[in-house]
């Protein structure tokens, strides 16, 4: 998870809220926080993509990193919407004006442990700043946990960023456990090709210095 920013009390508003479903573009129902805050989460279909690149761009904005997103429409569509999807994504909306706005959202897929079996891991939850604080970031977390109990997967895992404190300590009330032993490395794609043609020098950066 890139972003979650948390107010007092969200834990609570999870407990009360009402979740719905809605396979429309309207927002037939809606749960309730107050009559200025009507939102409802739903899971994502193909005419959504528009709709999750944006916010996956407005996530990218906010981390100060927007030439790092170069996924396409079609990489979603292929991807997440076919017989076997990568991926799987819940959307937060609210009612303005008898239109359903999108402010958020959860993007979680599927892996494996070979020590528990299945796991839920969620790459991405956001919700725009602007509509913060209302306990939508909490219902998006929330479903996904109720999807990983319906798939009876043994662990729910998610990234943080360190600086992060609020969603940090409200990961650890929640009964979540930071990995502090744990580190996590990445290839990008040109180390994955170096890697192939047999291009590395078989040091460590530390080394290299």
């Amino acid at each position: 998870i890139r972003d979650f920013c948390l107010s007092r009390g969200l834990g609570d508003v999870y407990k009360r809220q009402v979740s719905t479903q809605s396979t429309g573009s309207h927002c037939p129902r809606m749960s309730q926080l107050g009559e200025s805050n009507k939102y409802q989460i739903r899971k994502a279909e193909p005419a959504d993509i528009p709709t999750i690149i944006d916010l996956i761009h407005r996530l990218a904005e906010y981390e100060k990193q927007p030439e790092e997103v170069v996924i396409t429409n079609q990489q979603l569509l292929e991807d997440g919407f076919g017989e076997k999807p990568l991926f799987h994504v819940y959307l937060a909306e609210i009612l303005s004006a008898d239109k359903c706005l999108s402010v958020g959202f959860a993007f979680y897929f599927l892996t494996y442990s070979t020590w528990k079996g299945r796991v839920m891991y969620l790459e991405d939850l956001f919700v725009l700043p602007e509509h913060r604080g209302k306990g939508i970031g909490v219902g998006l977390l929330g479903k996904c946990a109720e999807e990983a109990k319906r798939l009876n997967c043994k662990r729910f895992e998610w990234a943080v960023l360190d600086w992060n404190t609020p969603a940090i300590k409200f990961y650890q009330s929640i009964g979540s456990k930071p990995l502090n032993e744990w580190i996590k490395y990445r290839m990008d794609e040109q180390a994955i090709n170096a890697f192939l043609e047999g291009k590395y020098s078989g040091k460590t950066n530390t080394e290299k210095q």
